[in-house]
């Protein structure tokens, strides 16, 4: 499912005794991937809005290519034993990062759905009553894929205890929950 390049840029990354695990990053640096993080999880999250538009199989095909190969990249750290950098990497920020990415896909499917079934409406005024409906979860996606980008710049690579960075990440995980069943 991965490529042998794909493979070996991964175990670089989450070597326990490897350079990006043992190196400082310095404030310039946390400044520049910020800036990436936010550009690549806006690209996914527009790519899984945009798609859900059309007629919801263009976000359910991303959605599951991005689960299986997170679920192929997480086995394969596993089996090599680098399961702690890599979790108690992606713990925190994950919880915004993936919730967000998966509301931004519902909310285009919302978008498909109306185009598919207007009702007795216009399938242009179906498709602008939709846009007004799901115009708060895209606002909170944005936002939560802008906290995610924050935590993934600023937070995750620091060299804390693991353990710290677990309770961190189930405390972010409660609470994006909470919210999600709270509305």
């Amino acid at each position: 499912f991965l490529d042998p390049e794909s493979v070996k840029n991964i175990e670089t990354m989450y070597d326990p005794n490897g350079e990006v695990q043992t190196l400082d990053r310095d404030a310039d640096s946390d400044l520049l991937m910020f800036g990436v993080y936010i550009y690549n999880n806006i690209g996914i999250a527009f790519q899984m809005f945009g798609g859900g538009a059309l007629f919801g199989i263009g976000a359910l095909l991303p959605l599951l290519f991005n689960s299986f190969y997170f679920g192929a990249v997480s086995a394969h750290i596993v089996n090599i034993g680098y399961q702690d950098p890599f979790f108690s990497f992606v713990i925190t920020h994950g919880s915004f990062e993936l919730m967000a990415i998966v509301i931004a896909g519902a909310a285009g499917c919302k978008l498909g759905v109306s185009l598919l079934l207007p009702g007795p409406y216009a399938r242009s005024y179906a498709l602008k009553h939709a846009g007004k409906q799901v115009l708060p979860l895209i606002v909170g996606a944005f936002v939560m894929l802008v906290i995610a980008a924050f935590l993934e710049a600023f937070w995750s690579p620091r060299d804390l205890p693991s353990t710290f960075k677990y309770i961190a990440g189930a405390g972010c995980w409660s609470f994006v929950i909470y919210r999600l069943y709270r509305g």
